[in-house]
């Protein structure tokens, strides 16, 4: 039911620009403000960024922008789009889009205060910067978002002289590319294949891990395609087939994926619309946000009295959340069977397997432990046979000699598990 105590019937309309104004993205600030963003015509022809502020009654916001509660902001001499908004922790509204250069379109974002002005601050003091990250084809900005840390990411696509690849971009909060993200100059670039792929949406998990949804063409068809980046902007190895990126076919056609969220367990939310042959459908899937550990690798045991210490590296891949638990196993018929050994809960790549018979070969193997679940097993050790010292020899008697004695005895009954080597 429309909430008749917003604008006029829950509805609000506003004329912007002199012919047909877009709002693309709505956010919402800590006052309950409405903010709306996208485009206006310039009356010449051409869009500019637009944003209007409403307050929560849904009457345009005076105290934003010119007095009319909208702003608008021509960034090139052509068409600039404007497609996302975002709201930072101080109320300054971010809007990222694309604008074109000449030639081609690149990213462009504006921020601005929360009095609806141009923000200084940010790029090369007027609010604006925009982005040519292949200087030979279109860049579009389709999602942006502020991190905890006020830097502003910007998700997308790029083309890269054959297709389009995801693209995303972090400024740091004065809107300098930020060096720590990406390869050393703040943009990551995913493809998928030989085939156009299309980041659409952008959202942030609990580990501040960047996970940007849209779609990509595969077998003809468009399917939902998803990246999680780490906060270093590299795609995450946890996430995915180990390249920090998924696929999904819905159905049989076009499935475009056009949000994303990330709920609290840090489970990954896509929607979209999926093509069932005749029209489209709403779809969502919904991703794990972690999965279990990879291999250990390097397994190794040091021999002792009935006992073996066993070392390994832990997986390169820990699933997306932290190892809590190794289990150790050990075979004494050359993996055919395994007894695992009860060390208790530990993250320490090492453990002493106690209780071994010396003199027995034993094998080892380990897995990794979240808390998605258990992980695959590693590779076998090579074979370790624990050994004491030897037991004490007897009968020891001597016969005299000329300046010497000849000694003899009796071999101890107890080797240690391994064969006597000297005697003293």
């Amino acid at each position: 039911m429309l909430d008749t105590s917003f604008g006029t019937g829950g509805k609000v309309t506003t004329e912007i620009g002199s012919d047909s104004d877009y709002g693309f993205e709505v956010a919402v600030d800590s006052a309950g403000r409405i903010v709306v963003a996208g485009q206006a015509d310039d009356g010449n022809g051409n869009y500019d960024f637009a944003v209007a502020r409403y307050t929560s009654e849904g009457v345009l916001d005076t105290s934003f922008g010119g007095g009319d509660g909208t702003v608008t902001t021509p960034i090139g001499n052509d068409d600039d789009y404007g497609y996302a908004v975002a709201i930072d922790m101080e109320d300054r509204i971010i809007v990222a889009g694309d604008s074109k250069n000449g030639s081609h379109r690149d990213f462009a974002v504006v921020r601005y205060t929360s009095a609806g002005v141009e923000d200084t601050s940010f790029g090369d003091g007027d609010g604006i910067v925009t982005l040519d990250i292949d200087n030979t084809t279109d860049d579009y900005g389709l999602a942006v978002a502020a991190d905890s840390e006020g830097r502003v990411v910007v998700a997308g696509r790029s083309g890269n002289g054959s297709d389009d690849d995801f693209a995303v971009a972090r400024y740091t909060s004065s809107g300098v590319l930020d060096t720590s993200f990406g390869s050393g100059d703040g943009i990551v670039t995913t493809g998928f294949g030989v085939n156009d792929s299309d980041g659409r949406a952008l959202a942030f998990d609990s580990g501040g891990r960047i996970v940007v949804a849209g779609y990509r063409k595969m077998s003809g068809d468009l399917a939902f395609a998803v990246v999680r980046y780490t906060p270093a902007g590299v795609e995450d190895t946890s996430f995915g087939g180990g390249d920090g990126k998924v696929t999904t076919s819905v159905d049989s056609g076009d499935d475009p994926a056009h949000g994303v969220a990330v709920d609290s367990q840090d489970r990954i939310v896509v929607a979209g619309s999926s093509h069932n042959g005749s029209n489209y459908d709403f779809a969502v899937a919904r991703y794990k946000g972690v999965g279990v550990p990879g291999t250990a690798s390097g397994v190794a045991g040091v021999s002792s009295d009935e006992q073996v210490t066993v070392s390994w590296t832990a997986p390169a891949n820990n699933g997306g959340a932290a190892v809590t638990d190794y289990v150790v196993e050990s075979s004494s018929d050359g993996g055919s069977s395994w007894s695992v050994f009860p060390d208790g809960t530990s993250t320490s790549p090492s453990a002493t397997v106690t209780g071994l018979s010396n003199g027995t070969s034993y094998v080892f193997r380990v897995s990794a432990t979240n808390a998605e679940g258990t992980g695959a097993v590693s590779d076998s050790s090579t074979s370790v046979t624990p050994a004491g010292v030897p037991g004490s020899p007897s009968g020891v008697t001597g016969v005299a000699g000329d300046g010497q004695v000849a000694l003899s005895w009796v071999a101890p009954s107890v080797s240690g598990g391994a064969v006597v080597t000297d005697y003293v």
